[in-house]
């Protein structure tokens, strides 16, 4: 999936926070994220926070459906996940967001998260709700 020019760009909100980058893949119904285990999304144990993870999948997701519908407001209105291994402090978790169902107002995307040795550490489901974005200038 090719991603638009302007949201890669300029990265905001909890992208720019927890220092997500996002990465094109060569199948439209795929896109990538990374997001390196520091201690601000870390436990204390050393491993990253299912919060964080749900995080990176939820914006992985959203930045997914921008990408497939322009012109609309994405927002995540169901997410769910097992945790099945952990990112370590310091490694890289690689996400990879894939389309299971696009409708006209709806997406379906399962993330799956992984280790830098490429063993799952979490599945993740994402469902998108998309509104059409108003003109910004309406004429009355």
């Amino acid at each position: 999936m090719e991603l638009t020019a302007n949201f890669s760009a300029r990265p905001d909100g909890l992208t720019k926070t927890l220092a997500i980058e996002y990465h094109a893949t060569p199948d439209p119904a795929t896109l990538r994220a990374t997001m390196r285990c520091t201690p601000a999304v870390a436990q204390p144990w050393g491993v990253m926070s299912g919060g964080a993870m749900l995080a990176l999948a939820e914006n992985l997701a959203g930045v997914a459906s921008m990408c497939l519908a322009p012109g609309y407001m994405v927002l995540g209105i169901n997410i769910s996940a097992t945790h099945v291994s952990p990112i370590k402090l310091g490694e890289t978790a690689i996400a990879t967001a894939i389309l299971l169902r696009k409708g006209g107002t709806l997406h379906n995307w399962r993330i799956e998260l992984r280790n830098p040795q490429g063993e799952l550490a979490s599945h993740i489901t994402v469902t998108n709700y998309l509104i059409k974005e108003q003109e910004k200038n309406p004429s009355k």
